[in-house]
């Protein structure tokens, strides 16, 4: 096997923390090397199979374009210009091939680890893990070649994937290559196929991408060739949905999105890196303002490189010298005055933030190479350094709240911590409604409800305000406020922070620099689409006088306040397909669809699967009242036929 640097990065690190893994999945998974591929394997096996069919459904779960675009149109990664304008864009249902006759045609279900590799068995034929929503013309142009990387393509996708001879070491046949955004989605796509399938892949016809074993499973360029995908294009927050959406459905994961190392685990086995030869130079930190320290390197050098470096930090100055063979817990938060992180070779850059003001913090770093009991570290001559946070408005006592001590399902208008006292709230409590970020506790904010809130006790002065967040199946363009009321005033609204949809918790951060002897803090969750999941809500006093920072440059553009609609409903029999109108005018004004004809998608008018029960209606002008009215069918292309009779739902809401 071609031996590979690992450029270890921290994004690929912290995402095993940010999806939502069941508690307890991968405890058996305790090995390396291939035995760890085998205990996975045994955790993801016998996944709950579906019908071919049942994947245009599937698609309207799993690949949604709420990352790119954010407009909740299918996510093609064969179409998809992620710094642009797509070349074109489809809508779920009405938009399923069908026949193509180039680009932007149609789209289909694309088995990126082609059938044919596979006898077109089962469960290997729908296992969404695999497949993706992509162009059928670009599909069929793809076909059954194995990826790789092209210099001189013979055909080129309007979004730069290309087909053509390859030019990666190992082999030089035919080959389809996607753009950089998705090499490492589709790498871990077929790490996952070589683990779930690990009793029957070398029984398979395979490819010149495959080696016909069950252990190493792929040829040694292809394996190389992925192995670089995996690393250079992380585990993003599109690989991250989507790996709990097809949990959702299928009832397995793939592990190598829940924790990207393991594949450094499993294939590097065998082929570790050597212990570097030295230690990085020119180590240094800087202090930037009152709650931030930068740290600065000159890679090592050598004929061993390393793969990257462990950072130690604290308010001591002492520390331990890390262990070969045991790859250290991470920890990013040095609010706490201790923290370790890695770096990837090459990066020679990492900043600290959310530190205390006038405050000193140590720091020491090592060279490293390969990961997990693998791990290989240089403990000689290892650097140390320190700075010191300048005065400022962050500085002070930090009090946290982790709700760990609340229980119940109730909504309240009071409810009293351990760590902070009495809150007072609106339809505010519910405390076991949503997993935790840590801890056994959080606490929910009520949707659809004027005035839903929870507000802290008084704290003397208030430097800043941090906690974990998020909007549960809610809506992106929703937004909570913050605000403050100080000496026993009015609340005002300080700032405004758009949701993160989903259930991945993101932390929120706000400089307050209050100096009075009596501030409260309320998160208002006013009247939004969905629950707003609040955790490790944490205040610190104030330390200061704040950072005077620059004006801005520039007025903000575009400046709009945009809203969406969350319709659902239910129906005893299950139609083919749902028409959903919307107006501004009132539900008087609607006109009734006409049986046999073919209605097209435009602003007021959406046709959904007849097996949806709720359907997102988003992008609508904020400050406007909306009527909306459903009315189910059977047939398609001049064959339709709905029901117009008796008394059509209609639905009125205020933005």
């Amino acid at each position: 096997m071609r031996k590979f640097v690992l450029l270890f990065v921290l994004s690929s690190i912290i995402a095993w923390g940010q999806a939502q893994v069941p508690a307890g999945y991968y405890d058996a998974a305790t090995g390396t090397g291939y035995t760890l591929k085998t205990q996975l394997h045994d955790i993801i096996d016998a996944h709950s199979a579906q019908t071919y069919g049942d994947l245009w459904t599937h698609f309207q779960t799993t690949d949604v374009d709420n990352y790119y675009e954010n407009d909740g149109s299918p996510l093609d990664m064969y179409s998809e210009n992620p710094t642009g304008a797509d070349p074109y864009n489809w809508v779920f249902i009405t938009d399923q091939c069908g026949n193509y006759s180039g680009e932007g045609s149609c789209y289909n279900r694309e088995h990126s680890f082609p059938k044919s590799w596979f006898n077109d068995a089962d469960p290997m034929y729908t296992d969404l893990f695999h497949l993706y929503l992509t162009d059928g013309y670009v599909n069929n142009m793809r076909g059954n070649y194995p990826f790789g990387e092209v210099d001189n393509p013979d055909w080129t996708s309007l979004n730069g994937s290309k087909r053509g001879p390859n030019v990666y070491p190992g082999y030089t046949g035919t080959v389809f290559e996607p753009i950089d955004t998705f090499k490492g989605d589709f790498a871990r796509a077929y790490f996952y196929m070589a683990t779930r399938y690990e009793d029957i892949i070398s029984g398979w016809p395979g490819s010149d991408m495959l080696n016909g074993t069950a252990n190493q499973v792929f040829d040694d360029w292809a394996l190389n060739m992925l192995m670089e995908w995996h690393t250079n294009d992380p585990v993003s927050q599109t690989e991250i949905d989507r790996n709990d959406a097809v949990y959702g459905i299928q009832g397995n994961r793939n592990p190598f999105i829940d924790n990207p190392d393991w594949v450094y685990e499993i294939w590097g086995d065998g082929t570790s890196d050597p212990e570097p030869d030295n230690q990085p130079t020119n180590f240094a930190a800087v202090a930037n303002g009152s709650d931030q320290i930068d740290l600065t390197w000159t890679d090592a050098t050598g004929t061993n490189l390393p793969d990257g470096y462990l950072i130690k930090a604290n308010t001591t100055g002492t520390f331990t010298a890390p262990v070969d063979g045991t790859d250290p817990t991470l920890d990013n938060d040095l609010s706490d005055g201790e923290a370790v992180v890695k770096a990837g070779y090459g990066s020679q850059n990492y900043a600290f933030t959310g530190l205390l003001s006038e405050t000193t913090y140590h720091f020491s770093i090592w060279s490293y190479a390969n990961s997990g009991t693998s791990i290989d570290f240089l403990t000689s001559g290892a650097l140390t350094t320190s700075a010191t946070t300048e005065a400022g408005g962050t500085g002070g006592t930090t009090q946290c709240e982790d709700f760990d001590d609340q229980s119940g399902n109730q909504y309240l208008s009071t409810f009293t911590t351990d760590d902070f006292g009495t809150w007072t709230a609106n339809e505010a409590g519910n405390f076991d409604l949503a997993t935790p970020n840590n801890g056994a506790a959080c606490v929910a904010i009520n949707d659809d409800t004027p005035g839903a809130h929870i507000t802290t006790p008084a704290f003397n002065t208030v430097g800043t305000v941090s906690f974990w967040y998020y909007q549960r199946s809610g809506d992106a363009n929703d937004q909570f406020e913050l605000q403050v009321s100080e000496d026993g005033g009015a609340f005002t609204t300080v700032t405004t922070q758009p949701y993160n949809v989903g259930e991945t918790y993101t932390e929120f951060t706000y400089d307050v620099n209050s100096s009075s002897s009596n501030v409260k803090i309320r998160v208002l969750n006013d009247n939004m689409a969905a629950h707003l999941i609040i955790d490790d809500f944490c205040v610190t006093d104030y330390g200061g006088t704040p950072e005077i920072k620059p004006e801005p440059t520039n007025h903000a553009t575009n400046f709009r306040r945009e809203r969406s609609v969350n319709l659902s409903w239910t129906n005893s029999e299950t139609p083919d397909y749902y028409m959903i109108k919307m107006n501004t005018t009132g539900c008087l004004d609607f006109t009734a669809p006409i049986d046999e004809t073919t209605y097209t998608e435009s602003n007021t008018l959406k046709i959904i699967n007849g097996t949806s029960t709720n359907y997102e209606w988003s992008n609508l002008p904020a400050d406007a009242t909306y009527y909306f009215i459903i009315i189910p069918f059977n047939g398609s292309s001049g064959s339709e036929n709905y029901k117009t009779d008796g008394s059509i739902p209609c639905l009125q809401k205020n933005l």
